[in-house]
This record gives structure tokens, C-alpha cells and sequence, in this order.
């Protein structure tokens, strides 16, 4: 028996978009990444510790909970730099 479903562009783009998110974390659950400190990060992005403490505080990097930095954070961050405003 099929199924119709009616919703809203905004509503299917929204599942969608969590969908593609649980799969992210399934992924990243399934692959050891390396993790980093804050001077470690701080190091690897030539910045300074509060800087890069201040970016994770603003949520331009995302940290584990207790405080360390997934190496796919890094790379977020460093793609969202280079994509144009």
C-alpha cells in the first residue's frame, strides 16, 4: 500500500537536512579521527590559544565535551574561511 505525505518545501529540507546530520555523526562515531588540545589546534591554525578558545566560545569551532577538538572541526572551520560571504 503507498503512502501519500503532503508537507512543506521548508519542512522536507529541514529532514532532510537532520537526516544527513545523524548520518555525519554515525560516520564520525565509526572512524577514530585524531583529537586535539587547544594549543595543539592553536598550533596547527598559527593562531594564539585565546583565539581559538574565543572562535570555539563564538561556535566557529566545534569541540568535544570535554573540551578537545575533532581534526573534522578543524577542517570545517578552516573551509567555512574560505568560502566567500
Amino acid at each position: 500500500m503507498n503512502t501519500i505525505i503532503v508537507t512543506t518545501e521548508e519542512a522536507l529540507e529541514g529532514i532532510i537536512k537532520k537526516v544527513l546530520r545523524d548520518i555525519e555523526l554515525e560516520k564520525s562515531k565509526n572512524i577514530k579521527e585524531p583529537i586535539y588540545s587547544i594549543n595543539q589546534a592553536a598550533k596547527l591554525l598559527h593562531l594564539s590559544h585565546s583565539t581559538v578558545k574565543n572562535r570555539i566560545q563564538a561556535g566557529m569551532i566545534k569541540t568535544t565535551l570535554d573540551g578537545r577538538i575533532p581534526e573534522s572541526s578543524i577542517n570545517r572551520y578552516l573551509q567555512n574561511l574560505a568560502e566567500p560571504p
